[in-house]
């Protein structure tokens, strides 16, 4: 979404761009989104996510603990997380974009602007990803009529992350950027 939102302000400054597990732009899409993410939540999910205000105090915290338990709402098959310190979580700075973003989609900057890339795009988009990639490919096209779409069967939202997925979005990506960068 971000790097959408870049190349349509600054468009001279890129040679193209990619989109991996991309956000909605729509009501409908969100609508969808939100969907999917309730039918896949299960009872005991919502068990755990009740009690993490009680259970842990610091926001960033009870986020990281957050994304945990939903791993089986974004991720068809991850790979074992590595056992690398994991990065701190900017919940300040996510909770702000994602307003700026919603901001501007009400104010029909965010798709409209995107008119302004001539630069190619693609959208490389698991298939068992919430975000309904089919759906934002429509609503994106009406803006960057060349918009390329690859969707990926047995993928969750992070396709680098996914067993059946990795390989064949590597090499998809890899070929692309060979192409157009």
């Amino acid at each position: 979404m971000l790097a959408l939102a870049y190349a349509a302000k600054y468009p001279d400054t890129i040679a193209s761009v990619v989109l991996v597990g991309c956000g909605t732009f729509d009501k409908a899409s969100r609508q969808k989104m939100n969907e999917i993410i309730q039918q896949r939540t299960s009872d005991e999910m919502r068990a755990r996510l009740s009690c993490l205000e009680e259970e842990i105090v610091d926001p960033e915290e009870q986020t990281m603990a957050w994304v945990e338990i939903t791993k089986p709402i974004y991720h068809y098959s991850p790979i074992q997380s590595s056992t690398r310190p994991r990065e701190r979580f900017d919940l300040k700075g996510h909770d702000e974009t994602w307003r700026d973003m919603m901001r501007c989609q009400e104010e029909d900057v965010y798709p409209q602007a995107f008119a302004a890339i001539k630069e190619p795009v693609i959208m490389l988009h698991g298939d068992y990803d919430p975000h309904p990639g089919r759906m934002t490919q429509d609503t994106l096209k009406q803006t960057i009529s060349h918009l390329e779409y690859r969707e990926f069967e047995k993928c969750g939202h992070s396709p680098w992350l996914e067993k059946d997925a990795r390989e064949d979005f590597l090499a998809v990506l890899s070929e692309w950027i060979k192409h157009h960068v």
